[in-house]
């Protein structure tokens, strides 16, 4: 498929270019994707978005994964 053929095709509301906009329908019919889509990407920041903001949400998010391994690990570590 060329490049021309893939960019008539895109769909903006697709989960990614390898997804069928059927597929992103069926989603979005049942769970309501682009409301939820909408509510994520466009929510306002007082003060405009800035480094803390997003170092708090990595380190947030490094937190979370750190503490799920570490629940994961104390089922499955024996030591020996």
């Amino acid at each position: 498929m060329s490049n021309t053929r893939r960019a008539e095709r895109a769909d903006p509301h697709c989960l990614d270019e390898r997804t069928p906009p059927k597929v992103y329908d069926f989603v979005d019919e049942r769970i309501d994707l682009k409301t939820l889509e909408a509510k994520m990407m466009n929510e306002p920041i007082k003060g405009g978005s800035r480094w803390a903001y997003v170092f708090g949400s990595c380190l947030l998010f490094i937190f979370i994964m750190q503490v799920i391994t570490g629940i994961l690990l104390m089922f499955y570590y024996i030591p020996a």
